[in-house]
């Protein structure tokens, strides 16, 4: 077998995998399906390009393929590159492909380059995303990529869930109308493998020279340190590998099956009203908890309090609810909010932007209400938006909202809600073509309903933000 035919089948065993998840999560390829490929022209993203046009010609013939490559602008010849990569493909190759090239035009910071960068990448590509329909979007990540994300993970005394690293679906834009998954096909493929099926297939490709540049990101000298010592990767593997196993029979199945669970009586409910949480859990009398049980019901609140927080960071925040038995070294001040709550049997505590109100009654019953905090009034402002393209508008940080005819040209005020006017709520409407002030309640989250009737009366359709299990 070739290296080529080896990779490939690498490529469709994952694929098959990829397929799978998303059926689980009802979000599938249709018979025509659009995805989008990160194409930074380095020989990652060169080889996953060639595999989906290759699974295309034999799997799935009506995929359309939008290859989105960011200039970041970060070195003189990106923009060049960029421009020739496109000759490349279209022009000399003619690959049955759309190619878009995105320019960062904001500057990006020294100190945090790696992580400024990256964001500023994503955003650009979400939104092309958005605008085109598009609900998957590749990468081209793959085996070392991962365990440099394991190794950068342990010395940041990660949480277990943590050290799970990239997975291979992930819906990861929190802040959008179309569901746009991430999805890494390359994550069982060595970069030697890739290098080797590149060259095998006379592929052409740019070298990044700002990749092995050790004094500039710690992931360049944890990458220059594993090239290094090949057995250590190697080891590292392994470990990873264990560790996926052991989270997905010890902690992930338990967590799917919690409120069918033997030990706890779990009622979830959200209350659209309020959007917000109410949860009741029965904890059996006499009940000594294990450091499991903990894990799981700090894992299960942080999950439920996802479509109620408007935090844009909440994927990264679960060492705020659990970092006592969710991470490997202790920390200086450990907390599990579970044990918290059963210790203190009843208050109250802000996490990730939610409010969470318990009490433990004498028959066993803890009842947790997640709620989103109110903003600080001092730091509210008034928001104008005048440019019908600017729709979807995320709105309280809770709901997005566009207007129901969006071929007719308007702009619209959105004003917070203060003690003063909370009584003179006020909505104009002439033929949408005059301004439409709508007062948006921000102060209390139970005024919610009466903001959002008020848009809906407006002209405009309300979206809430999906549920997702984080």
């Amino acid at each position: 077998m070739t290296i080529s035919e080896k990779v490939f089948t690498k490529f469709k065993v994952s694929m098959k995998q990829i397929v799978t998840t998303l059926k689980q999560s009802n979000n599938t390829f249709t018979r025509n399906p659009r995805i989008s490929i990160a194409l930074s022209g380095g020989v990652d993203s060169i080889v996953l390009l060639d595999l989906l046009l290759k699974y295309r010609e034999r799997y799935l013939r009506g995929l359309t393929i939008h290859a989105i490559t960011i200039d970041h602008g970060l070195r003189r010849e990106s923009a060049n590159e960029a421009l020739l990569l496109n000759d490349i493909l279209l022009t000399k190759n003619k690959l049955p492909i759309i190619h878009q090239i995105l320019k960062i035009n904001e500057t990006i910071s020294e100190s945090q380059i790696e992580r400024h960068a990256r964001e500023l990448r994503y955003k650009l590509m979400y939104q092309y995303c958005s605008s085109s329909k598009i609900p998957f979007l590749f990468m081209g990540h793959h085996l070392d990529d991962q365990m440099e994300t394991f190794m950068i993970r342990l010395q940041s005394n990660s949480t277990l869930f943590g050290l799970m690293g990239m997975k291979m679906v992930t819906p990861a834009n929190l802040r959008d109308t179309h569901k746009i998954d991430l999805i890494r096909p390359l994550l069982n493929i060595r970069k030697n493998e890739i290098y080797s099926y590149a060259k095998e297939n006379q592929l052409k490709w740019f070298e990044d020279y700002t990749n092995d540049d050790v004094t500039l990101t710690r992931r360049n000298r944890i990458r220059s340190y594993l090239r290094q010592n090949e057995a250590n990767c190697d080891t590292l593997i392994q470990l990873h590998e264990k560790t996926v196993k052991l989270m997905n029979e010890s902690i992930y199945k338990k967590l799917n099956d919690l409120k069918h669970s033997d030990n706890f009586q779990i009622k979830s409910d959200f209350i659209e009203r309020y959007y917000s949480k109410s949860i009741k859990i029965k904890i059996p009398e006499g009940y000594e908890f294990t450091t499991v049980d903990y894990l799981l019901l700090d894992r299960f609140l942080y999950n439920e309090s996802w479509t109620v927080s408007p935090s844009a960071t909440f994927h990264y925040n679960f060492t705020k609810f659990d970092n006592k038995y969710s991470t490997i070294e202790p920390c200086n001040s450990c907390h599990s909010l579970i044990e918290d709550m059963l210790q203190s049997r009843r208050g109250k505590r802000t996490l990730s932007g939610c409010l969470f109100q318990w009490e433990l009654d004498r028959d066993g019953y803890l009842s947790v209400e997640i709620f989103r905090e109110p903003p600080h009034r001092n730091s509210i402002n008034n928001a104008t938006v005048y440019n019908i393209k600017s729709f979807p508008y995320f709105y309280d940080n809770r709901f997005f909202i566009k207007p129901l005819n969006p071929h007719v040209p308007f702009s619209y005020d959105i004003q917070p809600l203060t003690r003063s006017n909370s009584k003179k709520l006020v909505h104009e409407v002439d033929d949408l073509n005059k301004l439409i002030a709508v007062s948006a309640p921000v102060i209390s989250s139970k005024s919610t309903s009466d903001g959002v009737a008020l848009l809906v009366e407006a002209g405009f359709e309300v979206v809430p933000k999906r549920e997702i299990a984080a």
